[in-house]
Formats: C-alpha cells, sequence, structure tokens
C-alpha cells in the first residue's frame, strides 16, 4: 500500500479475495480512504453468488473466479488497463475459468 501511496505509476492491481496478511475487501477499503484510484482485477475461488457486490466497487473493472485460464487473465487485464483509472466502466462481471 506504501508503493501505491507514494504515487508510484501502477496500471492495474490483480488482487485476490484471501490473502495470508489483509483480504480483499479490506484492500479495496484501504485504497478507497486514501483516494488511490487504479483499476483493480479481483480473482477468487469463492462461487460466483459471493463476489456480485464486489464487481460494484468503483475500482473494480472485473472479478475472475478461480480457475481461470492464462489467455482469460491476460485480455480481462488489458481491458481493465485500458479504461482511465477513474472510470466506472466495467470489462466484465465474472469469467468462470477452469482448464478445458
Amino acid at each position: 500500500m506504501e508503493f501505491l501511496a507514494e504515487n508510484h505509476p501502477v496500471d492495474c492491481l490483480l488482487l485476490d479475495m484471501m490473502m495470508p496478511v489483509v483480504d480483499g475487501p479490506s484492500v479495496l477499503e484501504e485504497l478507497s480512504n486514501k483516494g488511490i484510484q487504479v483499476p483493480v482485477v479481483l480473482m477468487s475461488g469463492y462461487s460466483s453468488g459471493n463476489l456480485g457486490d464486489f464487481s460494484r466497487l468503483p475500482l473494480v473493472r472485473a472479478v475472475l473466479q478461480k480457475p481461470f485460464r492464462p489467455e482469460d487473465l491476460i485480455a480481462v487485464l488489458r481491458r481493465a488497463m485500458a479504461a482511465p483509472a477513474d472510470s466506472t466502466v466495467r470489462v466484465e462481471t465474472k469469467i468462470i475459468g477452469g482448464r478445458n
């Protein structure tokens, strides 16, 4: 978070909902509290029904449900980075991945 607060350029954050020290919702709240505007792509192993509320948050451009294919991740990241950081445009609501 300090890295972002020091105004280092970041095109997009890929953020897992569950991380060892802090969870994704807490990071999103901290970004908002600090006024940091960066597109966020969330990823999670939770069922898609548990993720819908997060996809509506201002910084969230996409929610990827694990497992997802590398090409899906790349496509979503490209679209998220193409939108302005302060945009409310969503590039995806979810992608249900998996290996074929």
